[in-house]
């Protein structure tokens, strides 16, 4: 039996990359090559401190393609002619992959938590992804925590404003990692977890509970 693809099969995905690194633009030219109907419908968005590396022009937060100024990037991927078997002796072929972000969010240190929450949330001016399905960290190891945390509380704002859909969970990874990824989000979404207004406890007793045990990092 065949199997045909059509752009109508392919699922409604949208994924953020945090970080404009080398990773990131390469990610872009693989997935937002649209020649390949498995990106038909995977929207693509860029959070990231340098909008000029995607921007033409970076004059707004958020920019989409029909304006012309988002940028365009190439990769090119060698691969086995046949799929039937893998060996370093069998021919290859250099295949050519172009693409781009459907959106682009600038940010520096006083607005970066606009800039996650209007990555992640329904409401995207600039394409039609919706809520986004997987977060991807583009940046360097040392910096995890502290963005995991702003991602924490930007989905922890969102979640009270009724702008996330219970039906669609969001993926968290990342590109670059040591040990101990996972433990950094559990951390982040504990400490950043909004404290019940009736409780007498403050910010500073989540100090208290990091050191009490992995159940005191289960998302609650």
């Amino acid at each position: 039996m065949s199997h045909s693809h059509t752009h109508s099969q392919q699922q409604q995905q949208t994924t953020v990359f945090f970080g404009g690194s080398n990773g990131t633009k390469t990610l872009l030219a693989l997935l937002g090559d649209k020649s390949n109907n498995d990106n038909v419908n995977h929207t693509l968005r860029v959070v990231t401190r340098k909008p000029d590396n995607f921007l033409n022009t970076a004059t707004t937060t958020t920019s989409n393609n029909n304006n012309g100024e988002i940028q365009r990037w190439r990769c090119n991927e060698q691969v086995h002619i046949s799929n039937t078997l893998s060996a370093s002796f069998l021919p290859t072929q250099w295949i050519t992959h172009e693409g781009q972000p459907d959106s682009v969010f600038s940010y520096d240190d006083d607005d970066i938590d606009a800039a996650i929450s209007g990555s992640l949330s329904n409401n995207v001016v600039g394409d039609n992804g919706g809520q986004a399905d997987v977060l991807l960290l583009c940046c360097p190891v040392y910096a995890h925590l502290d963005i995991l945390r702003k991602i924490a509380r930007s989905l922890y704002r969102l979640d009270s404003q009724m702008n996330l859909s219970k039906k669609r969970p969001l993926l968290i990874g990342t590109v670059y990692s040591a040990g101990g990824f996972d433990w950094m989000c559990r951390l982040a979404f504990h400490l950043e977890k909004p404290q019940n207004k009736n409780s007498n406890n403050s910010n500073n007793s989540n100090q208290n509970l990091l050191f009490q045990g992995w159940q005191n990092f289960e998302l609650g």
